[in-house]
């Protein structure tokens, strides 16, 4: 989609950023945009395996309280359970209530992952799951109330993450014909045209 460019590179902040698990959704943004990005990752071992390079800065070190830098991101994904796993997590429902409050809507789910309810081997895989919600990676961005005061620079930005990272077509169409009404611009008919020529995969 090069009919739409940011000026200022998307800072993507990686917490976590160990290399054992993939992220095609930022690596397809960070390929196809002006991005910068850095991780934290506080175990060693996994430290050791990342490598800086150019736009890319990594630390061995976990965050905090991070709430004010939160307020400032127009997207996030987390990984989520509704029923916590770990001692002092929360749960989906309480972290997702907090994010509310801080002007953040549900946008949608990049992974769901179940499991059995109890131990149980099913088609001979003792992995697979059935209907019980182990994980969730939720997706969320700023309420629309948010989206209509944000600058072009912003809105373009957004719109680069939700086509390049999580290919929310028709979110980019939504906020597409919001950049043209602040531009005066025709990049809708440009992205129209693209979309004929895109295969959609639906997630869930």
């Amino acid at each position: 989609m090069d009919f739409i460019k940011n000026s200022e590179p998307i800072m993507i902040c990686d917490i976590g950023a160990a290399p054992s698990d993939k992220t095609d959704f930022i690596d397809d943004l960070f390929t196809n945009t002006n991005s910068k990005l850095v991780g934290f990752e506080p175990n060693p071992d996994e430290f050791r395996k990342l490598k800086n390079v150019n736009n890319k800065k990594f630390y061995n070190f976990a965050i905090g309280d991070g709430e004010e830098k939160i307020k400032k991101s127009l997207v996030l994904q987390l990984e989520t359970s509704p029923t916590p796993l770990y001692k002092d997590e929360k749960s989906s429902a309480q972290i997702l209530k907090k994010l509310e409050e801080l002007g953040f809507a549900l946008h949608m789910f990049n992974k769901v992952k179940t499991q059995c309810f109890r131990p149980m081997v099913l088609n001979n895989n003792p992995d697979i799951g059935l209907n019980y919600l182990f994980q969730l990676d939720c997706v969320l961005v700023r309420n629309f109330r948010e989206i209509k005061n944000l600058s072009s620079e912003q809105l373009k930005k957004l719109i680069l993450i939700m086509f390049y990272s999580f290919k929310s077509y028709d979110f980019v169409d939504f906020l597409i014909v919001r950049l043209d009404e602040l531009e005066n611009s025709k990049f809708i008919n440009d992205y129209r045209d693209l979309l004929k020529l895109l295969k959609f995969n639906k997630i869930y």
